[in-house]
């Protein structure tokens, strides 16, 4: 709060953008992509000679919950000083607006084509078979879905199978308005006492599901989500108050996860690493900068949200377009599903840039100039935008 330590101590430590995490957002983007499509949709590409480089892509997830803390306490810490708990409607309004469009556009898409692929189904067989009522894309799942409550049990109700992600971290925008006020509150100590609270958190987790952060359905997604978002909370206060310096060693930190990776080191030892790798990505200089900032990695970013939910789309797709010819992806020889791969990635990268720009930013804008807007919920919401903050 404003007089306080942790005030002092973050004056002119302020940049109105972060550098490289657009970039890092984008490539994390980019693996759990070719996770999906390499080691679970076409397995002649599943390269064990990559290791855990490509197999364990589903730990973007945690970079992403990661990420997201981190952008989010960027944007809006210092409202939340200025303003307390008050700020929460505009703070939700943009985060509604940022999520919920592009959701509710794709999950449309999803229902669109189930109706068409049962509507084929009747003029080639004339039988029509309406939506279950239960089950994944059933009329039940549907209404989760469009009440962002999928995650809860997203084996189950999930329609567009990588948006659980987003309904459980919609758990952690509600809390946030209380827990960033909190964390600016505390200490430099008590801050260091949180992160290790935080991060004992994600271990237990690990623990109890034997090592393995894929999870993704029910409880287990929150208590994968929660202690991961306010971790990249934390990890900001650590990079504005300047305790921790990762430029000298971010080349290494790198390197390091990417060996983790390679050599297939335990789940939650890559995850402890990537706050670390979050610190060195928004100081980065010299090549790892230069690779951050390149203006293809950054467009990933920029787009890494519509890739992130229109990917499941394509996936999609495609079984269906593959029933019809009554051929079966799974025994594709190499050669078949690298042309496979390259066509479906084409299609979500045309289909990313083209929902990015027609309708998720359109839309967006549209939503935070709405009349009843605040001028503080239009600039945080530009601010909001100008980070790809997911």
């Amino acid at each position: 709060m404003p007089g306080s330590p942790a005030a002092s101590k973050a004056t002119n430590r302020t940049p109105k953008s972060l550098p490289g995490l657009t970039g890092l957002r984008g490539l994390a983007a980019l693996w759990v992509v070719l996770y999906h499509y390499c080691s679970l949709y076409l397995p002649a590409l599943d390269a064990h000679w990559l290791g855990g480089l490509l197999s364990r892509g589903y730990l973007a997830v945690d970079l992403f919950f990661l990420l997201s803390g981190f952008v989010l306490a960027h944007v809006y810490s210092d409202a939340a000083e200025r303003k307390g708990f008050a700020f929460f409607r505009s703070f939700m309004r943009a985060r509604v607006a940022r999520i919920y469009p592009l959701h509710l556009f794709v999950l449309a898409l999803f229902v669109a084509m189930a109706f068409a692929v049962r509507g084929i189904h009747y003029v080639q067989e004339g039988a029509y078979y309406p939506l279950p009522l239960t089950g994944a894309r059933s009329l039940e799942a549907l209404v989760a879905n469009v009440l962002m409550l999928q995650g809860v049990q997203a084996g189950e109700l999930s329609w567009n199978y990588p948006a659980w992600s987003i309904s459980v971290e919609f758990a952690a925008y509600l809390m946030f308005p209380l827990v960033i006020g909190l964390l600016w509150r505390i200490s430099g100590r008590s801050l260091f006492v949180a992160a290790f609270a935080a991060l004992a958190t994600v271990w237990a987790l690990a623990y109890v599901a034997g090592g393995d952060m894929n999870q993704w359905d029910g409880l287990a997604a929150l208590w994968r989500c929660l202690p991961q978002f306010f971790l990249g909370c934390i990890c900001y206060r650590v990079y504005r108050q300047g305790l921790i310096d990762a430029r000298a060693w971010a080349g290494l930190v790198f390197v390091a996860a990417l060996l983790m990776l390679y050599f297939d080191y335990c789940d939650i030892v890559v995850v402890t690493l990537f706050p670390l790798v979050i610190l060195c990505a928004v100081s980065a200089r010299g090549v790892s900068g230069r690779i951050l900032n390149a203006r293809p990695v950054v467009l990933l970013g920029e787009i890494s949200f519509s890739i992130y939910l229109v990917h499941g789309l394509v996936q999609h797709a495609t079984t269906h377009a593959l029933n019809a010819l009554e051929l079966d992806q799974t025994e594709f020889s190499v050669g078949h599903s690298w042309a496979a791969l390259a066509l479906m990635l084409l299609t979500v990268f045309v289909v990313s840039i083209a929902s990015y720009r027609f309708f998720e930013k359109p839309m967006r804008r549209w939503l935070n100039e709405r009349p009843i807007a605040a001028g503080t919920a239009r600039a945080s919401a530009a601010a909001d935008q100008s980070f790809a903050a997911r």
